[in-house]
């Protein structure tokens, strides 16, 4: 990907921002979901705690998530992202 963010960084400062926002967004939620699995999967009853608070936490990062995507489309489309798919 980073060759692929150099080439846009060149092209387009504006596209470039946004692309690199959503970008560590996407690997902020990967983070986001592997922690889930992680705290339902695990029996360290430290790490089952974590359960209880991550829903809050979760939820903030994914409204952060998506308002980077959001603008990402907007870039991109100059429409607003209004439904989304997951294919």
């Amino acid at each position: 990907m980073s060759n692929v963010l150099q080439d846009v960084a060149e092209l387009d400062k504006q596209l470039f921002e946004n692309l690199e926002a959503a970008y560590d967004s996407i690997k902020e939620m990967q983070h986001v979901r592997d922690s889930l699995l992680h705290f339902i999967e695990t029996d360290d009853q430290d790490d089952r705690r974590h359960l209880e608070a991550f829903p809050g936490y979760a939820m903030s990062e994914l409204s952060d998530i998506v308002m980077d995507l959001r603008k990402l489309y907007f870039v991109c489309t100059k429409k607003d992202l209004e439904k989304y798919r997951l294919r």
